[in-house]
């Protein structure tokens, strides 16, 4: 995409430049700082500033491309050295290479570290094979080497949060920040719909379990379970979770279009908060273009209905992840009132979970989602291990009084001779 692609651009510049400046200067600088000659001042300049910042926002792949490219292009603006361009080549590699943890905010430090460790590494490995390893020596470039590390991450972490405000990137730090229970939206979707609230924690805690099994992403598919439902707050007592008894009254076609609401007043609220791009489409995407069932049922007890009048306006769920929403919305709502069952069983559960996922599948709501059955199979299997937790080790869900307050068809199993696709 334009955006990507300008991001890719505008890192690979401002790399040039600091090869540029590091190349005008060396002989300035050289003079002016104690025990650092011209070669330990090159190796200081923060080489792996635009690496740390793909691996950053636009991921291990991006950042494995453009480390090499900024490499070479370093190596020949230093006079055509090959040594600098294998040094810049694993500091870049290093932060590229960097992993995704738990923490998403620890990713930038990490990264970071990898480089310094990556270039530390350089600096050795060119010593010895230059035959010239003399600790005392090396001093001075070793020293450089983490200055270097240090130069790099600590403007990142200043940069980032610009990068992501000019070019519209939501990054794992990103969400990290709007994983926070605290962040004013959630704290207020607790206070208004707090039904909504408990359902949406829930759903998001199930998107992830799934994500992590099928290979997707289990922080936004934990963020998007979160925010899904924002639009509720407009109008909780319409939403049985929020209200039980609540009846609007209202004919099933009115009924049907007010809850159809929540999908567009949660993209107002989203977009007002700058929840970011990818939030925003799980919000539109997490129904589908699924039916509004309790009006449509209620439609039908007066005769033939027409359900494209009950269903909402999508679109389809086109990301592993709002594909998991979705699925853990519908089941988290189907699988509720299990949890007040005597004997609930495990089986009881995965019945449950595999009908309602089935439904899901046959009505075409999966079909842009790039999940395969036996991506299915594992979900099925993670949504019932959660669930067995909640709603059978654990006793029975809470009451909305009692919410913490912040500080069927064999659609998965495996046909003869095989597993699903």
């Amino acid at each position: 995409r334009q955006r990507d692609l300008a991001f890719l651009a505008s890192m690979f510049v401002v790399t040039l430049l600091i090869f540029w400046v590091g190349f005008k200067g060396v002989d300035f600088a050289a003079e002016r700082i104690p025990h650092f000659g011209p070669g330990a001042v090159r190796l200081a300049l923060p080489v792996a500033f635009g690496a740390i910042m793909v691996r950053l926002v636009a991921g291990v792949e991006a950042a494995a491309v453009f480390s090499p490219v900024v490499a070479l292009a370093g190596g020949w603006m230093m006079e055509g050295s090959l040594a600098f361009a294998a040094y810049t080549t694993l500091g870049c590699l290093a932060a590229a290479s960097t992993a995704d943890g738990r923490n998403p905010r620890s990713l930038l430090w990490a990264a970071g570290l990898r480089v310094a460790l990556g270039q530390i590494a350089a600096v050795c490995a060119l010593a010895l094979l230059g035959s010239r390893f003399d600790g005392p020596a090396l001093a001075p470039e070793l020293g450089a080497a983490v200055l270097s590390a240090l130069g790099a991450t600590l403007p990142a972490a200043l940069v980032l949060p610009l990068v992501e405000l000019l070019f519209g990137f939501t990054t794992a730090h990103r969400l990290g920040d709007l994983a926070n229970l605290n962040h004013p939206l959630l704290r207020e979707l607790l206070v208004e719909a707090p039904g909504t609230y408990h359902h949406s924690i829930l759903v998001g805690t199930l998107a992830e379990a799934g994500a992590e099994a099928v290979g997707a992403s289990p922080l936004l598919a934990r963020v998007g379970g979160y925010y899904h439902d924002i639009g509720k707050i407009k109008n909780p007592r319409l939403y049985d979770e929020n209200d039980p008894e609540a009846f609007p009254g209202l004919l099933p076609e009115d009924h049907a279009r007010a809850l159809r609401a929540h999908v567009t007043d949660g993209l107002e609220l989203a977009a007002r908060h700058r929840l970011g791009t990818p939030i925003l489409e799980i919000i539109a995407q997490h129904h589908g273009t699924g039916l509004v069932r309790g009006p449509f049922a209620r439609a039908q007890e007066r005769g033939p209905a027409d359900p494209d009048l009950f269903r909402y306006p999508g679109p389809r769920p086109v990301s592993r992840e709002g594909a998991l929403v979705l699925l853990a919305d519908v089941v988290e709502a189907a699988t509720r009132s299990l949890g007040h069952e005597v004997g609930l069983t495990r089986a009881r559960i995965e019945g449950q979970v595999r009908h309602v996922i089935t439904e899901v599948l046959e009505d075409g709501q999966l079909d842009q989602s790039d999940l395969s059955l036996r991506d299915l199979s594992r979900v099925v299997a993670v949504f019932t291990h959660v669930l067995e937790e909640r709603l059978v080790r654990r006793g029975r869900p809470p009451t909305l009084s009692a919410l913490p307050v912040l500080s069927g068809t064999p659609l998965v199993r495996p046909p003869p001779g095989g597993e699903p696709n």
